[in-house]
């Protein structure tokens, strides 16, 4: 399953930056808690909230992920995107799981 999650979101990154190789990234966990940290933080902006436009939400996420990511390893908004659509139901269902759990 983590092989599918990495498939497309591997590709080479946009990013206007030297300092990037053609080479794959792959996904690692601190990464992805990044990734869900960023998309949290734009998500409970006490100003702005989910009232922003999807293209206008997922260019502050990617900034927020990219400034505490190393630049080898910037990653774009749909390398973003992508991830996040995929990573979304397994965090939904332990997030249930965890809640049930917790309720006993």
């Amino acid at each position: 399953m983590v092989d599918d999650l990495d498939a497309e979101e591997n590709e080479t990154n946009n990013i206007p930056d030297d300092s990037r190789t053609d080479k794959r990234l792959n996904w690692s966990v601190p990464e992805d808690i990044r990734l869900a940290s960023a998309w949290l933080h734009n998500s409970k902006d006490p100003v702005d909230g989910n009232e922003r436009k999807a293209d206008v939400y997922w260019t502050d996420v990617t900034e927020e992920y990219n400034k505490t990511t190393e630049t080898s390893r910037k990653r774009n908004r749909d390398q973003l995107k992508i991830r996040w659509d995929r990573s979304k139901k397994p965090l939904s269902d332990f997030h249930g799981c965890w809640a049930n759990a917790s309720r006993c």
